[in-house]
């Protein structure tokens, strides 16, 4: 009779560990795309890559797919040199981490916004995050982004 006490004892036990791992790498994660939105901010292409897999994979919200982590730095480059863009911002909805802790989904809302004469430009939607943890540390392997809702210039084909 006691066997089942300690097993479930156990069992309860190595259930909380996991769920306060989980809610580390969570804030791990939020906390590291904290990191890569102050770097679209400050225009750092750098920076908002700092924490991505070396083949890493953005699907943009109107401009397609874009492999590898240099070619993604050169998008960030070309779109931080338009006289007019501003900046981009995700905003997590959700974060989820696998039963494994190796690897987690973000959903969230992103916004790009873009100054112009008149109105300026607004594009937004939702994106999907792609994260791994490698050799102890949070990577993004992936995002993708879709524009639900554009106005300005910037929508134009």
């Amino acid at each position: 009779m006691h066997w089942r006490y300690y097993i479930s004892l156990a069992v309860v036990v190595f259930a909380l560990t996991r769920a306060e791992a989980a809610e580390n790498d969570v804030t791990a994660i939020l906390s590291l795309r904290a990191d890569s939105n102050a770097g679209l901010l400050a225009h750092d292409a750098d920076r908002v890559l700092l924490h991505t897999t070396d083949d890493f994979i953005l699907v943009g919200g109107l401009s397609g797919g874009h492999v590898g982590k240099s070619v993604v730095r050169r998008y960030y480059l070309d779109g931080f040199a338009a006289p007019d863009f501003v900046t981009y911002v995700r905003t997590p909805d959700h974060v989820t981490v696998s039963d494994a802790g190796d690897r987690a989904s973000e959903y969230g809302k992103w916004q790009g916004i873009w100054r112009s004469p008149k109105s300026g430009s607004l594009m937004s939607g939702e994106y999907f995050a792609h994260w791994m943890k490698k050799d102890g540390v949070w990577v993004t392997l992936a995002e993708v982004y879709v524009t639900l809702h554009c106005s300005g210039t910037v929508c134009a084909p």
